[in-house]
């Protein structure tokens, strides 16, 4: 994936460089990761990317030993490793290392620490690691930090910029905001890409597979990829597997509410036609549920980028091919 149609958007992430609690968000499969390590690798800044969903899917409550283990191996050998993705200009001046603070204490030269889904690293056992930010942040010195969600609903409320009770109130975070493509962007970048890789197309494929998939560049990326051996119609076919697949398998970690989410979702995707909307009493009203809980489940959906709010008391599936795949049966 390249930097086409994020012009704008780099541009602000490089003027927020030296900024020490930068805050990514923007919806789910928006391209938030891909776009903050590439805007890092044009700069002259050293950086860390560390992967925190990875480091809790290994180790669970304990993830912050998987963390420091990575970051102590992937500095000494200069390379990523495990739940690190990327690293770079990245030397630690002691062996004598057992935490995280003491990861940050190690190190010397100006560092972006960027944890990509980093809501997780609230399920850390033992450790709060909003603690170790704060005193690094209050330090205005050389460790940065780069906050990028799976949900940004999530991660905001455990970092609790604006909570009273959080390390981090009022640490004058700064946000940047990458969204989905436009219908204009979203055509821009598939002609790119199928140019690159000599895919022959016209503008009334790249306008349907639009329609189809919508802005993400994720999922227009990966129909891009499918394309190269495959027809327009069986790439897309191919491409609402993976989501569907994609979209089971995050649900299921949700746990003993699992079918109870997905049935709000189903619920909001077969009563809303494409490029509309399901207003909130049709989903009590199809839900059956006590208001207060249908009320909870729209908000954990919201906040992992499943749903979107159009307007008050209304709501739509966030992506085109999310919605396909949840209105109906792909074979």
């Amino acid at each position: 994936m390249t930097l086409c149609c994020r012009e704008y958007e780099s541009w602000i992430l490089k003027n927020l460089l030296g900024e020490h609690f930068i805050i990514v968000h923007g919806p789910r499969w928006s391209g938030k990761s891909y776009f903050v390590q590439k805007v890092l690798e044009s700069t002259d800044w050293n950086y860390i990317i560390i992967d925190a969903h990875e480091a809790w899917k290994e180790k669970k409550s304990w993830l912050e030993r998987k963390i420091v283990s990575d970051i102590v191996e992937s500095a000494k050998q200069d390379k990523p490793l495990g739940a690190v993705k990327d690293i770079r200009g990245v030397s630690l001046s002691t062996n004598n290392i057992k935490n995280f603070d003491d990861v940050l204490e190690s190190i010397d030269d100006d560092v972006y620490f960027v944890f990509d889904h980093a809501e997780f690293l609230r399920f850390a056992r033992g450790v709060d690691f909003r603690e170790s930010f704060q005193d690094k942040i209050d330090e205005r010195g050389n460790i940065h930090f780069i906050f990028v969600p799976r949900g940004t609903g999530e991660l905001i409320k455990w970092l609790g910029p604006r909570d009273p009770d959080s390390p981090l109130f009022m640490r004058y975070e700064r946000y940047i905001d990458i969204d989905y493509f436009s219908p204009h962007d979203s055509v821009n970048f598939l002609e790119n890409e199928f140019e690159r890789t000599s895919i022959e197309h016209d503008l009334n494929e790249l306008f349907e597979a639009y329609r189809f998939i919508g802005g993400s560049p994720v999922w227009l990326k990966r129909y891009s990829e499918l394309r190269v051996e495959n027809s327009p119609e069986k790439a897309l076919k191919l491409l609402a597997r993976e989501v569907c697949e994609k979209v089971q398998s995050e649900l299921g970690k949700m746990g003993r509410s699992v079918n109870i989410h997905l049935r709000v979702l189903q619920t909001i995707a077969r009563k809303t036609p494409y490029d509309g909307y399901t207003d909130l009493k049709t989903v009590y009203k199809t839900f059956g549920k006590k208001r207060n809980e249908v009320d909870k489940y729209l908000k954990n959906l919201i906040d992992r980028g499943y749903l979107k709010i159009i307007f008050h008391n209304a709501y739509a599936i966030a992506l085109p091919i999310v919605h396909r795949c949840l209105s109906t049966n792909i074979e």
